[in-house]
């Protein structure tokens, strides 16, 4: 299948949205408890009326931690999956190495991104919020499949994050 976009165009549009992850979070940025971290389509949590106001809020908020803690932990597996895959493609073509290289930096930043958010989050919601892990365990028993397998998992879930609302 040949697509319509070239490794140049693909590496120059990315360019052109750099974004660093202290533009989201750290610093001066902080997370706001006092408003919901997710939209209620993820969230869910409006039609639980047995629970109250501040229920709801804290619910959301943990949703919201335990959704972006699930697509960090999945990145610390499709990046060392993404280098493997580009590996053999690094030679040849400048422009598809560098797009190769920078979507790999993209996916470092994320990892970067969603370990600030969970600091964040642990340093201010006031309760410990267990999580499956340790990440680099799950990556490293994911990788261990048979190729196939692996690639279908990351691409699942590369999807996944290019059609998050967040």
């Amino acid at each position: 299948m040949k697509s319509r976009y070239s490794y140049k165009e693909t590496f120059e549009s990315g360019q052109k949205v750099a974004w660093q992850v202290e533009d989201i979070i750290g610093g001066e940025k902080r997370l706001d408890f006092r408003r919901p971290f997710l939209p209620e389509s993820l969230a869910r949590v409006d039609s639980m009326d047995f629970l109250s106001a501040e229920e709801k809020l804290l619910l959301n908020q943990i949703r919201g931690y335990g959704y972006l803690y699930t697509f960090g932990l999945v990145e610390e597996f499709i990046l060392p999956f993404d280098l493997d895959s580009a590996r053999p493609h690094l030679s040849g073509d400048d422009y598809r190495t560098r797009a190769l290289l920078r979507f790999a930096g993209e996916e470092a930043k994320h990892i970067q991104l969603f370990k600030q958010f969970a600091a964040e989050f642990q340093r201010g919601f006031g309760s410990t919020c267990n999580t499956i892990g340790p990440p680099e365990e799950i990556a490293r028993a994911v990788l261990s499949h048979h190729r196939p397998t692996a690639h279908v998992s990351c691409a699942t879930w590369e999807d996944a994050d290019a059609f998050s609302p967040l």
